[in-house]
């Protein structure tokens, strides 16, 4: 029995060792909170990143546009075009898509929806100014006979950034022919309204309706928000680091 025990040597100058079972070698004595600080900071680091993943709305899309249909239809032209304002949140949004309930009807050509800013008119409510701020195309040879949700997406130049607090518009037209628009008979949005150009192409508005759509954004990081992100990434990464390093220590030693 004596044969397999391992004489305790204690030379000065060097760290006193003891026997790891799981290494089957030699590995430094480590007790006391010291030999937890790698553990308390890989859980830190972990909780400081999903507290920057679930509390800033800017690492998510938002739909600031939301409405749905019932039933009604309007129709839109190259010249009589259709559309609805929508504002942005507290915080400045890139555009990333609207989506609209649309029907192909006699439209030929493609199908293009723009974004405008806009102005207050106390009798009509918001209407387009300027020129397109964005715009986004679907060919019409992929649009059905029946009403159906269709994606425009916004790349590119084209993935411009709205302000916060800001009131603008999409209008949407197809290049050839008459395209069906679905809208709502209640308008869930009390300061936004349905806009159109008639045939005459002047304005008119309609605040008791809204077109069926939604419009996707993303909020851009505030320099607050990418702080804590980077924080709670490099903390994340120095825990990973200190709890991985004693196990290579022990591997290192155990192979001498």
């Amino acid at each position: 029995m004596l044969k397999n025990r391992i004489p305790a040597q204690d030379c000065p100058g060097q760290p006193r060792q003891i026997m790891n079972p799981q290494t089957k070698g030699l590995a430094p004595r480590g007790t006391g909170f010291p030999s937890r600080i790698p553990s308390i900071t890989k859980w830190l680091g972990s909780a400081m990143f999903l507290a920057a993943m679930f509390s800033c709305s800017s690492l998510r899309a938002d739909i600031i546009y939301n409405v749905g249909t019932s039933g009604g239809s309007s129709q839109a032209t190259s010249t009589a075009t259709l559309g609805n304002s929508f504002s942005t949140n507290s915080s400045s949004a890139i555009l990333n898509s609207i989506s609209l309930y649309l029907a192909k009807s006699t439209a030929t050509g493609s199908v293009n929806v723009n974004v405008y800013a806009t102005y207050y008119n106390s009798y009509y409510g918001y209407l387009t100014t300027g020129s397109s701020l964005a715009s986004a195309t679907y060919n019409v040879a992929d649009i059905s006979a029946d009403v159906s949700l269709y994606q425009f997406n916004f790349t590119g130049a084209n993935a411009i950034t709205l302000n916060a607090n800001t009131h603008y518009a999409f209008m949407v037209s197809p290049t050839g022919g008459s395209l069906t628009v679905s809208r709502y008979s209640s308008n869930p949005y009390p300061n936004e309204n349905l806009i159109g150009l008639d045939y005459g192409g002047y304005p008119y508005s309609d605040k008791t309706n809204a077109i069926s759509g939604l419009v996707e954004v993303t909020a851009v990081p505030e320099p607050g928000t990418l702080i804590l992100t980077g924080s709670a990434l490099l903390a994340g990464a120095i825990g990973v680091y200190f709890t991985r390093r004693p196990k290579n220590q022990i591997l290192t030693q155990a192979t001498m």
